[in-house]
């Protein structure tokens, strides 16, 4: 008899391996996000990143994350109180793990926790006559990470999106405006030492083929913090950092950060200073 999680999965490629765990991660995603929305975990936090990209606005790569952010300032704030909905909701369907948390920090003004769950276990039941889930190591687990920005954005906008899986439910989100200038902060300012995120420059060219305008209050708000400046800040100062920005990146390396999470490979072909130059050109026309 065919499960619900069954159901959930024949939504997503499972082709191989590494198609299986992807779909297992991503259909936990969404009941962790059920399991949460049981809660009055939205009534305090907004879902954004690349998970939420993908969800709501049909962004056509995996993401690994589950990311959110305070609506309210909230010093009480802890993934203690909505572990056992997180994880009863996923046993529910039959993935069966732990949520681990870890300690909020004023450093990094984050609260994190993970799920994680036997790999080869959980596949093995789920696939019992695919022979490639023995090659899995005994011990790897699927991780899954949600966290929440501490620090509440006061001009970015929020809607209620819904989804349809594992049943019909609502999820507090960012809009598509305030989730692209948020996308544009982490190309100015995201830190990986010598390396650059290339998923952050596909989901740029992204919204831009979505014909979606950034929410230009939010960035001024987010360049302000991050630079701690007062000066007014317009599309014509963000344009020409991210002219800066592209001019400084190794395109050939951040094409490889992107590879294992897309399937169209020939968007990267273009990918130079000079095409997302012309992006952000677009992405700014008609902004007010």
């Amino acid at each position: 008899m065919k499960t619900k999680l069954d159901e959930m999965l024949e939504r997503y490629p499972t082709r191989s391996l590494l198609e299986k765990e992807n779909a297992l991660k991503e259909v936990s995603q969404e009941i962790i996000l059920y399991g949460l929305s049981r809660t009055n975990f939205f009534s305090k936090a907004a879902m954004y990143g690349g998970t939420a990209m993908r969800l709501f606005l049909g962004l056509d790569r995996f993401s690994e994350d589950l990311d959110f952010v305070l609506v309210n300032k909230d010093s009480s704030f802890s993934w203690n109180d909505y572990s056992s909905f997180i994880a009863r909701a996923l046993e529910s369907f039959g993935l069966k793990g732990e949520v681990i948390i870890k300690e909020k920090t004023v450093e990094t003004g984050v609260s994190t926790a993970f799920f994680a769950e036997p790999t080869r276990e959980t596949l093995v039941s789920i696939y019992p006559n695919d022979p490639s889930s023995s090659k899995i190591v005994f011990n790897q687990k699927t991780k899954i990470k949600f966290e929440v920005a501490l620090e509440p954005n006061e001009k970015a906008n929020y809607q209620i999106d819904y989804l349809e899986y594992p049943t019909s439910f609502g999820v507090k989100v960012l809009d598509p405006s305030s989730l692209f200038a948020g996308k544009i902060s982490a190309i100015l300012y995201r830190d990986w030492k010598s390396r650059s995120k290339g998923r952050d420059f596909y989901d740029f060219a992204f919204y831009v083929r979505k014909g979606i305008k950034p929410n230009l209050p939010y960035l001024e708000e987010i360049i302000k913090k991050k630079e701690h400046i007062n000066e007014t800040i317009d599309y014509a100062y963000v344009l020409s950092r991210l002219e800066k920005r592209f001019s400084e990146i190794d395109f050939e390396q951040a094409k490889k950060d992107v590879l294992p999470f897309i399937s169209d490979q020939t968007r990267l072909d273009v990918w130079d200073a000079s095409y997302f130059t012309l992006l952000a050109q677009k992405a700014f026309e008609k902004v007010d």
